[in-house]
């Protein structure tokens, strides 16, 4: 059985004998969710024992509940001083380093883990950090082999192409569209299965022979591939690019839109500012993801001769301290989901967008689009870049520092007073 990866959100190792009552007091700090008070105590007990290894482990799992996550790596760092051949703080030293954008030292750390210990789990984090940093041969070395077709003739076959496998979202499954279309300039019949939500969109496009949706029965095919996110980075520079636009709206929609938006003779923005709620697994709250932005911190945006209008998928009205242009309920109901939100897309001069379904939508459909990126965000946009290597249209803009957007709006803000003039 191969050993455990430790969660830095774990506490239950014994103290030894010798740990102050700072110590003790911080434990029980922590299990009535005080972390405040608990680092605090941890400071403490850190000037009477500096080089105690429990102390410096819990103060780096404190510091990550507290997202203060650089002190958190400097104490995982100090940790690793003292005893240096530990995978399991190599691998969380990493994943800190993920959480505030230093993706080079948590490559790094993911490296040694690996070398210390052959587990899945430290392997998927090297073979993400390796496509993130492009070091294609190590995750070639890491990857599965056959990941995705590119290179055998399915020239006249019926090709069954499955973007509905767990763990894609429906922005993974637009993205994985433009494979498709690859497909059937190959030769290719091609049959694509995908979730429900996804099937109106993937009915406007020609080089679909057929959908499927993710519960019906396959029929006849001679090939199936499955795609991954993985699959796609690890072999985009094999396959050459589809044709930008590779997703369409439908243009009867696209056209009433447009005549209900022609009024407006401003800038046209949309924007979709939050991404899914998660549990925060200290404090069990529920919370905006980190890629999430608030409409207030939105507002420094709203510029004369700018209308912006929503594209986020609400429960309700929201309010804003801007004017927002907001949809009925009916949005992308009648039509279909994303149906209305792709045909009003068409009209915008530009959408700004956290990292979402949207984001992948908006670009698949050829428009420009400005997308904020969280320190910690997906490996699929890289790093040390402005550009994407799967959408012309996109631009991204980088949180420097966890959890403070600040920096990205004023940048957005100047690129936006350009657009405008």
């Amino acid at each position: 059985m191969k050993k455990p990866i430790l969660s830095i959100f774990l506490f239950t190792f014994a103290l030894p004998s010798f740990c102050t009552n700072y110590l003790k007091e911080a434990n029980e700090a922590l299990h009535q969710k005080d972390a405040v008070r608990a680092v605090d105590l941890l400071y403490k007990a850190e000037t009477e024992q500096p080089n105690n290894l429990i102390i410096l482990l819990r103060l780096a799992a404190v510091h990550a509940i507290l997202h203060q996550y650089e002190k958190a790596a400097q104490y995982y760092e100090r940790a690793l001083t003292i005893r240096p051949n530990a995978p399991n703080t190599h691998h969380n030293c990493g994943n800190i380093y993920s959480k505030f954008g230093q993706f080079e030292q948590a490559h790094a750390h993911y490296e040694r883990a690996y070398t210390m210990l052959q587990d899945d789990t430290i392997k998927g984090g090297l073979f993400k950090s390796s496509i993130r940093l492009k070091q294609w041969t190590k995750a070639s070395q890491l990857g599965a082999s056959c990941l995705w077709w590119y290179d055998e003739n399915i020239y006249g076959k019926t090709v069954l192409l499955d973007i509905s496998k767990p763990g894609n979202g429906y922005g993974d499954g637009i993205q994985f569209m433009r494979y498709a279309q690859i497909l059937a300039q190959a030769g290719a019949r091609v049959l694509v299965k995908a979730p429900p939500p996804l099937i109106p969109l993937l009915f406007h496009a020609p080089y679909i022979a057929h959908v499927i949706r993710h519960d019906d029965s396959e029929p006849p095919h001679d090939k199936r591939f499955d795609i991954c996110i993985a699959s796609l980075l690890m072999t985009m520079k094999h396959v050459d690019s589809p044709r930008n636009p590779y997703v369409w709206g439908d243009p009867t929609l696209i056209d009433s839109w447009g005549d209900q938006l022609k009024k407006d003779s401003n800038f046209k923005v949309g924007i979709c500012w939050l991404s899914n709620y998660v549990q925060e697994l200290f404090s069990g709250e529920i919370v905006p993801s980190p890629r999430s932005i608030s409409l207030e911190q939105l507002a420094l945006l709203a510029l004369p001769g700018t209308s912006f209008y929503s594209l986020q998928k609400t429960d309700g009205p929201v309010h804003s301290p801007f004017t927002l242009h907001q949809f009925d309920a009916d949005f992308d109901q009648t039509n279909g989901r994303f149906m209305d939100t792709a045909a009003v897309i068409m009209n915008m001069d530009l959408v700004i967008t956290i990292d979402t379904s949207i984001a992948h939508l908006a670009a698949a459909l050829g428009k420009p689009v400005w997308i904020l990126l969280s320190c910690e965000s997906d490996y699929r946009w890289f790093t040390h870049t402005e550009r994407s290597t799967f959408y012309p249209t996109i631009r991204l803009f980088r949180q420097k520092n966890y959890g403070d957007w600040s920096s990205v709006i004023e940048q957005i803000k100047i690129e936006l007073q350009k657009a405008i003039a």
